[in-house]
């Protein structure tokens, strides 16, 4: 039983942490100088704030977020759902208030970052103030006459990374023309990570290549990114073996805290099996709770952020669609509108 409790909240970790496995942190490019003004753009390594200046999300602190031991963590969270549902799915086969549930407690947590159905942002969130009070202060003066040479910092472009790239192209070609007049040069040098490379892609679209020097791409997510893409897509295999393994190496290394999880749910599960005798299969219940999962996660955070579907790659595309909305017509399928 332990198995199949400790693979939801596990499954939920793997998911979530995939994102910043491939996101742009802002670690520093060698800097060996360039006689080419550069614009360095990442992908979703920015805090997010709300107009009261406060941190909202951070991938960062994700892992303590998802399962830290303070109030409001995925945490307890989970177990308050599993409460009541776990037990009317197992009985009953009746898993769609254990789903709808589940979202809620995700979209609560996640409610000051994540979009609505139209692609629209819930709240008044961005990155933070002085990013972009960052790039004023650059944009004022030619960076090369202090030091003889251009460095991959001079003109960093920062965006929030959450819109769709098309969207965040028309902000990095106004970037682009800025460094080209404060500059003097006719061309533009661009290196790109992670969801960066998506937005270089789409400036390129749509604006063509005469303002380009070159491109280098870090982490490229271009054509899509499969540890992204293979998930939300539903092409993963479930291993017991694989799931136990990662549970005990998560809590021999201290990054996440199962324990209380894990032993509150087999003493609920075990209770309810031996007052009904009810016999589970195993496999049946490792595929509830993972369409649970991913519904949840993808219909409250990250994929109700435009810039993800630039991660499913062409060939996963429909499959993501189904995975994540259902069926044409479901109540999960309406929120097809954010694409």
């Amino acid at each position: 039983m332990k198995k199949i409790v400790s693979f939801v909240l596990v499954f939920t970790m793997l998911f979530a942490l995939a994102a910043p496995m491939v996101s742009g942190v802002n670690d520093r490019l060698t800097e060996t100088g360039s006689q080419i003004p550069v614009v360095t753009l990442y992908g979703d390594g920015e805090a997010i704030y709300n107009t009261e200046g406060e941190k909202v999300f951070h991938f960062k602190e994700l892992p303590q977020m998802l399962t830290g031991s303070e109030e409001g963590s995925l945490s307890e969270a989970t177990m308050n759902i599993l409460t009541p549902f776990l037990i009317e799915g197992i009985l009953n086969d009746e898993w769609d208030n254990y789903y709808k549930a589940l979202e809620k407690e995700f979209g609560d947590l996640f409610t000051e970052a994540r979009f609505d159905n139209n692609g629209e942002k819930w709240n008044d969130t961005d990155i933070a103030d002085n990013c972009y009070q960052i790039m004023k202060t650059c944009l004022s003066k030619d960076a090369k006459a202090s030091k003889g040479y251009y460095s991959a910092h001079d003109y960093q472009f920062f965006y929030d990374w959450r819109y769709d790239p098309m969207e965040t192209a028309d902000k990095l070609h106004a970037h682009i023309e800025a460094v080209k007049k404060v500059t003097g040069s006719e061309k533009v040098a661009i290196i790109s990570r992670c969801l960066g490379t998506s937005a270089v892609m789409a400036y390129l679209s749509k604006y063509g290549t005469d303002s380009v020097h070159g491109v280098s791409f870090n982490g490229s997510t271009a054509a899509g990114g499969e540890i992204i893409s293979e998930t939300i897509s539903g092409k993963f295999v479930l291993d017991v073996n694989a799931i136990n393994r990662m549970v005990m190496d998560f809590e021999s290394l201290g990054w996440f805290d199962l324990d209380s999880f894990v032993t509150s749910s087999i003493d609920l599960a075990a209770k309810t099996l031996a007052v009904t005798g009810f016999e589970l299969n195993e496999t049946e219940l490792y595929a509830k709770l993972v369409q649970g999962v991913t519904s949840a996660l993808t219909l409250s955070t990250f994929f109700t952020w435009p810039s993800y579907w630039a991660l499913v790659c062409e060939e996963d595309y429909e499959d993501a669609l189904y995975y994540v909305f259902g069926e044409e017509g479901s109540e999960k399928e309406k929120n097809i509108k954010i694409l």
